[in-house]
């Protein structure tokens, strides 16, 4: 995982969200601490502010899959 550091403390990450179903990434995001886990939290709640990501992941969880995260710079 890259993080951008600053003063020693690290400022944020880059991350991908992965269809598990096909190994897609579908989503790049930049975030600090948990944000990566953000998304399905959102989704859980149905207070996702992007539909079509709260689709996507929706259906990834019909198909009791698990949403895959990748850390790739």
């Amino acid at each position: 995982m890259l993080e951008v550091v600053q003063n020693n403390k690290a400022i944020f990450y880059v991350y991908t969200l992965i269809d598990p179903r096909n190994q897609e990434v579908f989503y790049v995001g930049k975030g600090k601490e948990l944000r990566y886990l953000d998304h399905y939290i959102m989704c859980c709640s149905n207070e996702h502010y992007n539909t079509k990501l709260l689709n996507k992941i929706k259906k990834i969880q019909k198909a009791n899959l698990e949403l895959q995260y990748n850390f790739p710079y």
